[in-house]
């Protein structure tokens, strides 16, 4: 059997432990990122939301708003588990954006160009679609949550480990060798350069974070 470590927390019941399973292979998940919400006053007035995750959804929308002025805000999201996050609180996103950031900037600018766009995120967010649109339009932060590295000591040796998020590359080295013979995946371009850093080299890199991207990856 093949172990597979993944760096967020799943749910023994997740469909990617049970799909891996068919394949022969165990999946633990293991996060080395805690958060904890920020508390914010105000929202500025604008026209979209553009929220990177699915904490960000979480730790706006637990918080008290002026739904007022949220009425008529159109709502972007990157990737589908984010926007599913938004339907489960009864928010339907506007756009969703699938793939690299700087495709994902390229059509959100054909909806967004010249308007308001606010980014609820955390402290250490890489902010990476609002360096890709911020000369086409009008972009402000409101930090959320913080994301804070929890380092842990992993015992069992795994064959192949997949990196979530750069915050979770420390989190994993902080305490943690990777062996020549592993395999690593990572997700997106800023987890792979943060992997780099480290002299870690030989990176698959997830073009997605939706689950059938990774399955083909892990099973490969």
């Amino acid at each position: 059997m093949t172990n597979v470590l993944i760096t967020r927390d799943i749910e023994p019941d997740n469909y990617l432990i049970t799909k891996l399973a068919s394949q022969d292979i165990q999946l633990d998940g293991v996060s080395f990122v805690i958060f904890e919400a920020v508390h914010f006053q105000e929202i500025p007035q604008t026209d979209w939301l553009f929220f990177y995750s699915k904490n960000g959804v979480k730790y706006f929308f637990t918080q008290p708003n002026d739904n007022e002025l949220l009425k008529n805000v159109k709502l972007a999201a990157i990737g589908k588990a984010t926007a599913d996050v938004l339907l489960q609180m009864g928010r339907t996103p506007d756009f969703v954006g699938e793939g690299q950031p700087d495709q994902v900037a390229e059509v959100f600018l054909h909806l967004a160009k010249g308007q308001s766009v606010l980014f609820p995120r955390a402290v250490n967010s890489n902010n990476s679609i609002r360096k890709l649109i911020e000369e086409e339009c009008n972009c402000y932060d409101l930090i959320v949550y913080k994301n804070i590295i929890q380092s842990q000591l992993i015992t069992k040796q795994y064959d192949t480990i997949v990196f979530t998020s750069p915050l979770n590359v420390e989190g994993y080295l902080s305490l943690n060798q990777i062996k020549d013979e592993s395999r690593i995946i990572s997700i997106g371009p800023s987890t792979t350069q943060k992997l780099n850093e480290f002299n870690i080299i030989n990176v698959i890199e997830s073009s997605t974070p939706d689950m059938a991207s990774l399955i083909k990856l892990m099973v490969a």
